[in-house]
């Protein structure tokens, strides 16, 4: 992803939802980032290149608001693998 301000704005939606939440830039797009929008809003920030990654701004774990959807999600993720009926 090269628009870290649309990831930010989805990251900001998926925290409701997420303990934690990062946004993952390509590597040459993380210095024009907002890094203080990132670390207020407690949205972790990681760099990808050649198949590496790079924590930049790591997230703090807080409580989810939206515990039912937290729950929804994950029973959905489970079942696509197979692991629950």
């Amino acid at each position: 992803i090269s628009d870290w301000k649309a990831g930010l704005e989805q990251a900001v939606r998926y925290k409701q939802y997420a303990n934690e939440v990062y946004v993952a830039l390509s590597a040459e797009y993380v210095s024009k980032v907002d890094r203080q929008q990132f670390k207020d809003l407690n949205i972790g920030l990681m760099s990808v290149s050649s198949g590496k990654l790079k924590i930049s701004i790591r997230a703090k774990k807080q409580p989810v608001e939206k515990l039912d959807i937290q729950y929804f999600i994950a029973d959905r993720f489970l079942k696509q693998l197979g692991l629950t009926e």
